[in-house]
């Protein structure tokens, strides 16, 4: 049993470091020169604008926790949690990490799909579901989760300093004109 949870770790370290380099492949594919680390500090990349990111990779799950076929086209789940561990393996307890503390942004990978949600460490604490794009996942009851987590979904632009600066100074300065108008 020893041997199979070294291997269950050993395969989730990678699959996490694949994510790491996929991001990074995105990111400079949209200009940015992604940092690596040499040393863990919590986060996982920064951009040159100094922007630190915290990455996470999942893959579709049909079947989660007691939510057996809940999710009949798949979901992914990010944890953003801490788990410790007793001797055989097992989860003693799971506490909230608060990520916002070391990154300014989580950078998910959904591996199947190969889709990405980005958004701000402090938007999510414990953990973030979203839908394969599968019909099967068309229903009611998957709108909601879709509504509210597709606007994260290719949200690079959010990582660019400079449009984000800039559409801040635009949006206070429509609202000083529309002060001046009352």
């Amino acid at each position: 049993m020893k041997k199979e949870t070294k291997f269950a770790n050993i395969r989730t370290q990678l699959l996490g470091q694949a994510g790491v380099w996929a991001v990074a492949s995105q990111l400079a594919i949209r200009g940015h020169i992604p940092i690596f680390p040499g040393v863990d500090y919590g986060w996982d990349l920064m951009l040159e604008n100094g922007l630190k990111i915290q990455v996470k990779a999942a893959s579709l799950m049909q079947n989660f926790g007691n939510l057996r076929n809940r999710y009949p086209g798949g979901v992914y789940h990010f944890n953003f949690r801490n788990s410790r561990l007793n001797y055989p393996g097992k989860r003693i307890d799971c506490v909230p990490r608060d990520y916002s503390k070391v990154a300014d942004f989580f950078v998910l990978w959904g591996i199947d799909e190969n889709r990405f949600w980005i958004m701000p460490t402090k938007q999510h604490k414990n953990s973030f579901f979203m839908c394969s794009r599968s019909p099967l996942n068309e229903f009611p009851q998957y709108v909601d989760i879709k509504r509210r987590n597709e606007d994260w979904e290719n949200n690079w632009d959010s990582l660019n300093m400079n449009l984000t600066v800039e559409t801040l100074i635009e949006s206070a300065g429509k609202t000083v004109e529309d002060q001046e108008k009352i």
